[in-house]
């Protein structure tokens, strides 16, 4: 599935700790992979699906302003004839599923 350079590179990004990686570095990664993830070569849309999955575990209040495009992506590629990508959208929105959101409309009153 993910080359091993990929792999690679994603455990690094899970060893490094938070504080040490730029604060845009998820945001700016994240708009290219959810970009990538409309591509029609498969292997490219299974890869993004895959980190974005992963950087939705490893830094939620990081993404959080990208949800509604992570999600779209997910649930377009969810239906793909792929397993694979399937599989994939399926634990990406399980992934998502588990954030928790706040969304509140200005001059909403709290419960």
């Amino acid at each position: 599935m993910l080359s091993l350079r990929d792999q690679d590179f994603l455990s690094e990004i899970r060893a490094t700790p938070p504080s040490e990686l730029a604060p845009d570095f998820f945001s700016r990664l994240t708009t290219t992979l959810v970009d990538r993830a409309g591509s029609p070569d498969e292997l490219t849309r299974l890869t993004a699906i895959h980190w974005l999955r992963s950087f939705v575990e490893l830094a939620p209040r990081r993404i959080h302003g990208h949800v509604p495009a992570i999600l779209g992506v997910v649930l377009y590629n969810i239906s793909s004839h792929n397993p694979d990508i399937q599989r994939e959208c399926q634990e990406a929105n399980a992934a998502l599923l588990r954030l928790e959101v706040r969304v509140s409309r200005p001059g909403a009153r709290r419960l």
